[in-house]
């Protein structure tokens, strides 16, 4: 018969608020306390919104990790997971896709480093980790050609009772101008077919709502980084009004300056600033 879990903790290289890693490790850690797990979430970097909730990865001892099991969440390359892959104990991954490195070649060098890293990081894994969970299929598929001898699909848990609050009175007031309001998410990249967006919303505004059409970017990093990927790539100036990152306040980017046909990718790009 095996021993029962005692400990079982996890690594979050960079934890932030409001993100799907984020809040699937905040509701991993939920399940094993309310099954008498002890849980802690170790990381390399966590954001001021969340870091009294977590540790850093150099508080995580050999006795500790060697005691329980550690669930590694792989997104990203990281520093740290090095480090941490050899410290005794039992291992799982967690894996939530990394974006090929490819992506963010013309964009964000250091993105693109460390997502060459992380690949290589996964592979690494493989060895130490007795389990690959991926969120999806075809994640799960990835570590299984990686060389990942047990894998199972776990989809992320979602805490819908998040989702009962009330409206934040900022957006709500944004979306209530008599605006026709098209709503996209995503990261300024091209894989992320942002371009094909505006080139939709500069068609609407032609055909239907030339005055009175806006759009709005939820970030899913932070804006200063976007916009200046947006002018390194395409060296045109931006229209912003607004802020935040995803979990935050919606920021508007209204468009009015924008001729009503809008269809070369690069242009649009350019004028949007950020996504």
């Amino acid at each position: 018969m095996s021993e029962r879990l005692r400990i079982a903790d996890q690594i979050v290289p960079t934890l932030a608020y409001g993100d799907a890693i984020g809040n699937d490790a905040f509701e991993l850690q939920r399940l094993f306390w309310r099954r008498g797990v002890q849980s802690e979430i170790f990381v390399d970097e966590a954001k001021p919104e969340v870091r009294a909730f977590a540790r850093s990865w150099r508080d995580l001892r050999a006795e500790r990790s060697t005691a329980g099991l550690t669930l590694i969440h792989m997104s990203m390359g990281n520093d740290a997971i090095d480090e941490i892959a050899k410290l005794p104990g039992r291992k799982a991954v967690v894996y939530h896709n990394i974006t090929p490195a490819r992506y963010f070649s013309g964009f964000n060098p250091a993105a693109e480093k460390y997502a060459e890293i992380g690949r290589r990081q996964l592979k690494d894994l493989a060895s130490r980790a007795e389990l690959g969970i991926a969120d999806s299929e075809f994640n799960r598929r990835e570590l299984e050609e990686l060389g990942y001898a047990r894998t199972a699909v776990v989809p992320i848990i979602v805490d819908w009772s998040a989702f009962e609050v009330e409206p934040d009175p900022v957006v709500t007031k944004a979306l209530s101008e008599e605006r026709t309001t098209i709503v996209t998410v995503g990261q300024l990249l091209p894989h992320k077919g942002i371009h094909d967006v505006i080139a939709a919303f500069a068609a609407y505004r032609r055909c239907y709502d030339l005055r009175f059409a806006v759009i709005r970017f939820l970030q899913v990093t932070p804006f200063d980084v976007q916009r200046d990927e947006a002018r390194r790539a395409f060296g045109a100036a931006a229209y912003p009004q607004g802020r935040g990152r995803a979990g935050e306040r919606v920021p508007v980017h209204r468009l009015e300056a924008v001729p009503g046909v809008l269809v070369a990718r690069a242009v649009a790009l350019a004028v949007a600033g950020v996504a």
